[in-house]
């Protein structure tokens, strides 16, 4: 009878905490959800802006006559200065086909690391990249080209967004969110101590993993403010090209 007995108070644990996992899984994917859009709409205002200074007529005038006078390149750089004002971009430019700025607001060059997402404009495709500067600040990087009228583009509008404080206006959440790369690395995190973990930049700390009824559970070592175990959730992210987990 106490094998029976004990028997059966395993099977209610086990049904119970099968029902925890799923119950669980819905808050976590809810969450995984909100902050999947949240990202994804603070990126595109930056997308929206690169593209809006493409046809912006004081920017495309200083794009194809570059060598006008001072007044002509003073008032593109007030509408990038003003812009970036309004919207906290880390800084906005105006690059001209051979990599000479012709406009900015903040950084007067071109971050080696935004070359990828300029050589796209050029090709006369809207240019993305995302890279860490020298200063260790996540950067994201929208390049719009500016096209001379029947020909080919002539410069290229570059946005440049500071992940940092594109976190930093987000809601404290109680699950750990963080998006992954395609090299596997943590971009974008609402939990500092996942940044820049996994991938090149060095393993996640994760120690163990389980399934149990369909559910991904993690033993790991990523801080006192992530509990261990944790459930893991991830979907794809095909517009930004991450990959969001919980």
């Amino acid at each position: 009878m106490f094998v029976a007995v004990v028997a059966f108070g395993l099977l209610v644990f086990g049904l119970s905490f099968r029902a925890g996992l799923d119950q669980a899984s819905a808050r976590g994917a809810s969450d995984l959800a909100l902050a999947s859009d949240r990202l994804t709409t603070g990126l595109q205002r930056y997308r929206e802006l690169a593209v809006f200074l493409s046809d912006h007529p004081t920017v495309w005038a200083r794009a194809l006559s570059p060598d006008q006078s001072a007044d002509v390149a003073r008032a593109a750089t007030d509408v990038l200065q003003n812009l970036a004002d309004k919207t906290g971009a880390h800084s906005l430019m105006l690059v001209a086909r051979d990599g000479t700025v012709l406009a900015a607001a903040g950084e007067q060059t071109l971050p080696k690391g935004a070359q990828a997402a300029f050589n796209r404009a050029m090709s006369g495709a809207l240019g993305v990249a995302h890279f860490v500067d020298t200063d260790q600040q996540r950067r994201y990087v929208f390049a719009a080209p500016v096209f001379d009228p029947g020909g080919p583009a002539r410069a290229a509008v570059i946005v440049n967004v500071n992940i940092g404080l594109l976190e930093w206006g987000w809601p404290t959440e109680p699950s750990a969110i963080y998006f992954t790369d395609d090299y596997g690395v943590v971009f974008v995190s609402n939990r500092s101590e996942l940044v820049l973990r996994g991938g090149l930049a060095g393993p996640m700390p994760v120690t163990a993993r389980r399934q149990i009824s369909g559910h991904d559970l993690w033993l790991h070592e990523a801080g006192p403010y992530i509990p261990s175990p944790a459930l893991h959730i991830t979907q794809p992210l095909p517009v930004v090209a991450w990959r969001p987990n919980c």
